[in-house]
Order: C-alpha cells, then structure tokens, then sequence
C-alpha cells in the first residue's frame, strides 16, 4: 500500500513541471516584444523617413514574429507619418488602417491567452490612438471618440500592470494634450462615452517623461511635445529649440521641417528677432525635399509655404515678390483663410511704400473684410487714414496664425 502511494506520488511530482510548462505556454510561445535595438532603428527609419525601407523591414518582422503586435504598429505608425504632407492622404488612411487593425486583432488574442501582458495592453493603446487621430482628420468624431475611450483604457492598464513602463506616458500625453484643447468636442463625446476631459499640463508632463525615461518613445515623444508648444501653447522658443535640435540628426524630416517652419514664422509676431532669412532657408529645405522625392504636398503646406516666403521678402525689401506670392494665395483661397487678412494689409502697406495709395486703400478695405486675426483689422482701419510710413511705423501686428494643418 505504501509502496503504490509513493508511486502516485512520485508520478506527481513529476508531473508538476509539465504542469507548469502548460501554465506559462501562452505567455512563452510568444515574445513580448521585438528586441528594443530593432525597434529604434525602425523608428529613426520612419524619423529618417525612408519610408520604403521601413516597409521591407517591418515586413520582414511580421513574417519571423507573426504574434508580435510591434511590426504592425509601427506599420500604421509608418503610413500615418507619410500621409503628414502630402495631397491624397486617402490613400494612406486606407493601408493605416489596415495595419493598425491587424495590430488591434494581435493584441485581443495576446490578451486572451494571458490578460496580465502589459506589451498587448500597450500596443492597444497606441492603435486606437493612431487610429482616433485619423477619424479627428476625417472629422468623423464618434469614430474618434470610441478609439479615444479604448484607447486611454489600454493604456491606463498597461501602466498599472507595469507601473514602470513610461512609454505609456506618450501615449496619455497625446491624448491629454489634444482633448484638452478640444474643449467643445470632448464635452460632446462625453454624453456618449465615458473620456476623461484633457488635462494639456498633465499631458505635457507625460511627454516630458516619455522623452527622459521612456524606451521607445523619446524621439516620437520629443517631436509631438515641439507641435504641442507650437499649436497649442504657442511657445515658439520651445518649439523651435526641440525641432532643431531633433533637426540637426533628420535634416530632411518634413513634419519636423514644417514644425519649425511654423514656429519661427509665428516667432516674429510674438517677439520680433528678425530671422527671415533663417526661415527662407528652413523653406527652401522644405520644398527642395518635396522635389527630390517627387512628391505632391498637399495644398495647404504649398500655399502656405508660398504665404510666408511672401511675408519674408516682404521684411527683406523684395516687394515685388512678396505681392506676386500674395496675389497667388488669395487666388487660392478667395475667402475663408485666416492668412487673408495679414496679406491684405501687408500689400497694401508695400503699395504705401510705393507711392500707390490707391492700391494701398483698396487693399486695407479687403483686409477689414477677412477674418479676424489679432489687430490685423485695426491697423488696416489705421492705415486707411494714416498711410503707411515703413521709418516712423510703430505699430506691430499681434496675433498667432498656428491654426492646425488643414486649416484654410
């Protein structure tokens, strides 16, 4: 009897590892993620945007480690950063999506098979986002809303089963920074779905430790904290200083380009520093890089690119020049563009300049009728009873032209 009670039970002790084996097989049978030095030189590819060999490696990836939400994500990630510039972002929405809901579908099966697997939760997090973001482009804001509560969810999980995992922080950042400044959308949403209301201080503190503790996300998170000083807090000096630095690694990093573009154009009706030339120049690298990649940018970056290479000649005495590029963006955009205004009255300051006050007075009446910006109607009512005198002007124009990309 005591002889087949230590068989039985010897039987089960051995038996214990096998059970064990089981137990964690959904955990082992997949990574948790790609090797952190292959997902930072897929991210300097995307920052680099050679976006083709992004493509080939990410799919490279997908085929070795099918179960890894990673190299779908950054898939998305990869088709969303393209799309910043250019004319048919359709196209790049359609594959977007794609990728970011085969990332969606990876995920869910991780967390089937093990809810506790932080990476899964992460991934989650950042494909609504992502895709979120796309629908507030489409201007589709139900779609946007859902993406945003299940994507806050995961993320919000992520970090309490990994308290440590300060990738997460980029992820909120973003969202707390965007619905914070998007106070009427938000509270529309919330009727429907269960958001949190944007907290932009908070949201800026997360990027921050994104950049100084995060793995993977210092570079994107350095990058979406430049456009945040930019759009939002109109800091332009912040701005400027992160988007340069980060420039001075990705030379030829349109959205970055753009970025700095944007803030040292703003730069001068904040504090004026008289860097027109160094803005040409960020222009001139803007569109030489259009060109080499024979890309299409979208309306809205050509025209404006055109409005402020316009507005430096202007400070750079090219009078000529400056009208011929003005004419040209309010051929464009008839009405509705909220530059219209500051182009107006900066014609018709250089017509004063020339001696044709006819023109000048024609020109100030048109800025009065455009949409207001700052006291851009103010000095076009000055102006209409005081020509403009470049030597005894002491009026400076105050407003903020930073409306997001699209924006007419």
């Amino acid at each position: 009897m005591f002889r087949v009670k230590s068989q039985i039970l010897i039987k089960l002790v051995l038996l214990i590892p096998f059970f064990l084996i089981i137990r964690l097989l959904p955990v082992a049978s997949q990574e948790q993620s790609n090797d952190n030095s292959t997902i930072h030189k897929i991210i300097d590819l995307i920052f680099r945007e050679n976006y083709r060999l992004v493509e080939a490696k990410l799919d490279s990836l997908i085929l070795t480690t099918p179960n890894n939400p990673d190299a779908y994500f950054y898939r998305g990630v990869s088709c969303w950063r393209e799309s910043n510039v250019q004319q048919n972002v359709q196209k790049f929405d359609t594959e977007m999506q794609k990728w970011l809901e085969k990332c969606l579908e990876i995920c869910e099966k991780r967390l089937n098979l093990n809810p506790d697997d932080a990476f899964a939760c992460f991934y989650k997090g950042g494909a609504h986002g992502f895709l979120g973001t796309m629908h507030a482009r489409q201007k589709n804001w139900l779609k946007t809303g859902f993406h945003a509560w299940k994507g806050i969810h995961a993320l919000e999980t992520a970090l309490q089963l990994k308290p440590d995992f300060y990738d997460v922080h980029y992820g909120l950042g973003l969202y707390h920074v965007m619905a914070g400044n998007q106070g009427a959308i938000v509270r529309f949403l919330q009727r429907l779905l269960p958001i949190p209301t944007g907290d932009p201080e908070a949201g800026l503190s997360f990027l921050k430790s994104a950049i100084q503790r995060g793995v993977y996300s210092p570079l994107p998170a350095s990058s979406a904290l430049a456009s945040a000083y930019l759009y939002f807090e109109k800091d332009y000096s912040a701005a400027i200083q992160i988007a340069e630095s980060l420039l001075t690694i990705y030379p030829e990093n349109l959205d970055l380009l753009s970025t700095q573009i944007n803030a040292l154009f703003n730069l001068e009706f904040s504090r004026p520093v008289n860097q027109w030339q160094k803005l040409l120049d960020y222009i001139d690298q803007f569109e030489k890089v259009v060109h080499q990649r024979k890309l299409i940018s979208s309306d809205w970056w050509s025209y404006k690119m055109k409005f402020m290479r316009g507005y430096a000649y202007y400070h750079q005495g090219k009078y000529d020049a400056a009208l011929r590029l003005f004419e040209e963006y309010h051929a464009f955009y008839a009405e509705g563009s909220y530059l219209l205004g500051l182009g107006e009255l900066t014609s018709g300051k250089i017509y004063d300049l020339q001696g044709k006050r006819r023109q000048a007075i024609e020109k100030y009446k048109n800025s009065r009728r455009q949409e207001k910006a700052g006291n851009v109607a103010d000095l076009a009512d000055y102006y209409l009873q005081n020509p403009f005198k470049k030597e005894l002007n002491r009026n400076r124009i105050i407003a903020t032209f930073t409306e997001l990309p699209g924006r007419p």
